[in-house]
């Protein structure tokens, strides 16, 4: 099991940041998280940028990198994932992976869902995501990630 790093602009005032843990938690008892920050200015793509930016590649090839800075703010609800310099990062389509690579990244996929309403998408969607990366999840099965279907 990869190790799973966790960026917010949640702040530290209220439930978000444990509703994503247990969300992980509770797919993975095992998982391994390590909270970055969760004291981004709120919105802020570039602060985001600058903190995870300083300390992703410190983390060792293969984790994921869960981000949710700014997740109502992407471009009509979309999320990615990524891979780039053997990381993995999900996050919003908001620009902050443009900001977070110095080119173009191995892969970029778009996340989808089938519920086309979703309140808590960092819990809804990407902590899933994560937990199915972390596990080991093989490039064919990057395209039913978000349904966390376990077929592959």
């Amino acid at each position: 099991m990869a190790l799973i790093t966790f960026t917010s602009d949640f702040g530290y005032t209220d439930h978000y940041v444990a509703a994503v843990k247990a969300r992980i938690l509770s797919q993975d008892a095992q998982a391994t998280i390590v909270d970055v920050s969760h004291a981004i200015e709120p919105y802020n793509i570039a602060h985001a940028e600058y903190v995870l930016g300083a300390v992703y590649g410190e983390f060792p090839k293969g984790t994921v990198h869960l981000v949710a800075v700014d997740t109502h703010g992407s471009k009509q609800g979309r999320f990615l994932a990524a891979l780039y310099r053997g990381h993995y990062f999900l996050l919003a389509d908001n620009g902050l992976l443009s900001l977070l690579t110095e080119g173009q990244p191995e892969l970029v996929v778009e996340l989808k869902t089938d519920r086309p309403l979703m309140p808590f998408p960092a819990k809804d969607l990407l902590a899933q995501a994560a937990v199915y990366l972390a596990g080991g999840a093989t490039w064919r099965c990057w395209a039913s990630v978000p349904r966390i279907s376990g077929s592959c």
